[in-house]
């Protein structure tokens, strides 16, 4: 297991112990997906899309955000064992 997989883990983990809000900031789609239950996607220093983690990365609405998932290999959910399996997302 990666030192990523492991922050990203105890993140989520003190998440759901404690119970509090975390701003993470992160190029890594794939991080983000793992930790966030919200998403906010910038587009040149402004927000052109927020949702949940779901809906923004399943359904994106904004035309930039949708060039972004295009673009980026994400932690495929399908592999939901941990083991970091990695896929290009072809749309």
């Amino acid at each position: 297991m990666t030192v990523q997989k492991q922050i990203l883990l105890l993140i989520r983990s003190l998440q759901e112990r404690y119970g509090f809000a975390c701003l993470f900031v992160s190029h890594d789609l794939g991080a983000v997906e793992q930790v966030a239950d919200r998403v906010a996607v910038m587009q040149d220093g402004r927000i052109v899309e927020i949702g949940d983690r779901d809906d923004v990365f399943d359904r994106p609405r904004h035309a930039y955000t949708r060039a972004l998932l295009d673009a980026a290999m994400l932690i495929d959910r399908h592999f939901a064992d941990g083991a970091g399996a990695r896929k290009a997302v072809t749309r």
